[in-house]
């Protein structure tokens, strides 16, 4: 486990879900996909629940909302480059 901070947050986690070995079993029982899946589909359903004034709330108040130190934009340059060197060159994709 990690730092003090993370045990205690898993702990409290563990307690609120009734289920003391949570992290042992969805990080040993569960295949690596079947674990992403799990998280996605619980992702999918918070995510559902959120409304814009929420994320702003979030924003104010959650450590974990913060905007990336770099714009999204440049993040998804290494992507068009690759991308657009497929697309002028097809005879690279064979």
């Amino acid at each position: 486990m990690g730092s003090g901070s993370e045990r205690h947050g898993l702990e409290r986690i563990a307690s609120q879900l009734g289920e003391p070995n949570i992290v042992t079993k969805l990080g040993a029982d569960l295949t690596p996909s079947d674990l992403t899946t799990l998280m996605l589909a619980v992702a999918e359903r918070r995510a559902a629940r959120v409304d814009p004034a929420g994320v702003l709330r979030r924003y104010s108040s959650d450590r974990f909302s913060r905007p990336a130190p770099v714009p999204c934009s440049s993040s998804r340059c290494p992507t068009t480059a690759m991308y657009g060197t497929f697309i002028s060159s097809p005879s690279r994709m064979r």
